[in-house]
């Protein structure tokens, strides 16, 4: 029946998204490790809000480094991995 295939058609393509969506997660992943070998201790390292940036908070959370993010969602996981963030309005050189 029509419904029958609708529903095959639809459950195939929430598949596909799915397989889409573990391929973006892991090349995410992949970036943010290889941007977290670009870490080094003793860096103030300005951050986004973007999601792969949660990913690299957890691959530097065990640096010594300082954080300033203009996102309340980065300084928060930041800090709850133990990171220190600094307020932006306190910070004019990035090293």
């Amino acid at each position: 029946s029509s419904a029958a295939s609708d529903v095959y058609k639809r459950q195939i393509d929430e598949n596909k998204l799915h397989d889409i969506l573990k391929v973006v997660m892991i090349m995410k992943k992949k970036c943010a490790l290889y941007a977290s070998k670009l870490v080094k201790d003793g860096m103030v390292v300005g951050l986004g809000g973007g999601s792969t940036i949660q990913y690299l908070i957890d691959y530097v959370k065990d640096k010594d480094i300082q954080v300033v993010t203009p996102s309340a969602k980065t300084a928060l996981k930041a800090q709850k991995e133990g990171l220190t963030v600094l307020n932006t309005q306190y910070v004019d050189v990035m090293r």
